[in-house]
């Protein structure tokens, strides 16, 4: 065995824009979370 776990890292990034960089990442989370390993 590898001793490694499967990880993920995302980093959003916006120039102020919170709403935005909120609705994208809710957006890539649900994305994310529906694909099936």
């Amino acid at each position: 065995m590898s001793n490694t776990e499967p990880l993920l890292r995302l980093n959003v990034e916006t120039r102020g824009d919170r709403e935005l960089l909120a609705e994208k990442t809710e957006e890539l989370l649900a994305f994310i979370d529906g694909i099936k390993f």
